[in-house]
């Protein structure tokens, strides 16, 4: 548990409304914004926090607030991290007066608000992105402030270092929801919006709401190596609109500010500590493409109203989407359009029935005397931060697939991908760098809004062993046991069919 981690946090008001947002976890202490605090209390109550913050003073006030943390077991010889959930008290609000600062130079755009994503309390402002908060986990006491804090700044990237595209990850809770804890999304370092000293981050990942407090991970040879800052909020522009940006601060900055307040007696060691998770290889999918022709193996669904997309994976036999065939209740042909144009009838083998929250259907077709390229399905489990590749005809109907690239943001009972995926793509493949199946594209996830770089795809571990049975034994009803009864026992999935 000594590990430094993301963390999901939750506070319940007084309405027994749940707000979520995430955080950094060292030992029994949590670092993380006051953004989605402010946002759940009223006007007089934040003047009244925000008193507290300027001084760093402790207040009985802070204890009221009931806090839960999702965190993970630290592990380095575990691929299965178990999750537990622990109560938590604020111990500390503070103001980092050099980060309202930067924050300042950005309202002098017009165009640029505060992403109010748990609530959408119109007092809350972009300065109040220089408060932030240290919460107590339990009644354990593995570390004194002090030392989490000097533990914090061990693993943080130095100033001098985070500078314009550098590569980095931010470990989330998108929405908060549970199934995708700690979910991995990548991009660089688009901007330090204040150069001279390097106070405030933009970086070019899509996050979600629930990702304020999140920690920005430095990349550094396929490493993810140690902590850049955290993430303030992503950021609004224009009535509402998500710009594609967020905004950090450097964790340097949050130690530096923390040591001036209350620790000016510390010495500032540099311990060699960095996050124990791998991310996948930078690859050339260019030459990916070239070398397995997998493309080939990846066919237009059509039931001559909408189409998805269907991938070979045996010579006359394809796996798709249940919905696009009806869920086995056809009322018109269904047409298959393979990578040559030409077009055979595809003959349902089987489907998943309408409410199972696996969408998945295997389709015959008689290729004559043309010859299709199957594709290998991946021989090892999928890994977090793993690099892919989706591909499907979303959007525009063209002779040749759209592909996206990304990384498995979370494995689960269904695999989430950072790909940006669009309507068209369902039953699509989503590819290891090998070239081969790792999952069929299921889904987006949806809220209020469609987020196209959140995704859920039917990983090979899932329907495999069903899918390997059948091409033994020409039985379908393998399928039933193996992918409908399973697929009815999961937890309902927020997404929407594509």
């Amino acid at each position: 548990m000594l590990g430094l981690s993301a963390v999901r946090v939750s506070l319940k008001t007084n309405n027994d409304f749940k707000v979520y947002w995430s955080g950094v976890q060292i030992a029994d202490w949590v670092f993380t914004t006051a953004i989605p605090l402010f946002t759940n209390v009223n006007e007089e109550q934040m003047a009244h926090l925000k008193d507290i913050g300027n001084k760093f003073e402790t207040c009985e006030c802070l204890k009221k607030f009931n806090i839960s943390i999702i965190a993970q077991e630290f592990n380095n010889n575990s691929s299965k991290l178990k999750k537990y959930t622990i109560k938590g008290k604020i111990k500390n609000i503070w103001k980092i007066y050099d980060v309202e600062e930067a924050l300042k130079g950005l309202l002098k755009d017009p165009s640029i608000s505060l992403s109010s994503a748990n609530n959408e309390a119109c007092h809350v402002s972009l300065l109040d992105g220089c408060y932030f908060l240290i919460i107590k986990l339990g009644t354990l006491n593995l570390l004194t402030l002090d030392d989490a804090v000097l533990l914090l700044y061990g693993a943080s990237v130095p100033t001098d270092l985070i500078e314009q595209g550098l590569p980095i990850t931010i470990v989330s809770t998108p929405f908060g929801i549970k199934n995708l804890f700690n979910s991995w999304s990548s991009g660089i370092i688009s901007n330090v919006l204040d150069e001279k000293n390097k106070k405030v981050l933009l970086t070019d990942i899509r996050l979600a709401p629930s990702c304020e407090g999140s920690p920005i991970c430095r990349v550094q040879m396929s490493q993810v190596k140690d902590i850049v800052g955290l993430v303030l909020t992503p950021l609004i522009i224009d009535n509402n609109e998500y710009s594609g940006y967020s905004l950090g601060v450097p964790t340097v900055e949050l130690v530096n500010s923390l040591c001036k307040t209350i620790f000016p007696y510390m010495s500032f060691l540099w311990l060699d500590k960095e996050l124990d998770r791998l991310s996948g290889k930078q690859i050339e999918w260019q030459t990916v493409l070239t070398n397995t022709g997998f493309v080939e193996s990846v066919v237009v669904v059509s039931d001559q109203t909408s189409w998805a997309t269907g991938v070979i994976v045996d010579q006359g036999l394809i796996i798709t989407s249940a919905h696009i065939v009806n869920y086995g209740n056809l009322s018109n042909s269904i047409v298959v359009t393979t990578h040559d144009s030409k077009n055979f009838i595809g003959d349902v083998v089987f489907s998943t029935s309408s409410d199972n929250e696996i969408d998945f259907a295997v389709l015959s077709f008689n290729p004559t005397k043309n010859s299709y390229k199957k594709i290998e399905l991946a021989s090892t489990p999928p890994k977090l931060g793993e690099n892919v590749l989706a591909i499907g005809f979303s959007i525009l109907l063209s002779p040749k697939p759209n592909i996206s690239v990304g990384i498995i943001s979370n494995v689960g009972k269904l695999l989430t991908s950072s790909c940006t995926v669009q309507s068209g793509m369902s039953g699509g493949a989503l590819i290891r760098s090998d070239g081969s199946l790792l999952g069929i594209i299921q889904c987006n996830l949806k809220a209020d809004n469609l987020y196209p770089n959140i995704n859920f795809s039917v990983p090979v571990t899932f329907f495999g062993p069903s899918l390997v049975s059948y091409l033994e034994s020409r039985d379908a009803s393998c399928f039933y046991k193996g992918i409908e009864e399973r697929g009815k026992s999961l937890p309902k999935i927020l997404g929407s069919k594509l």
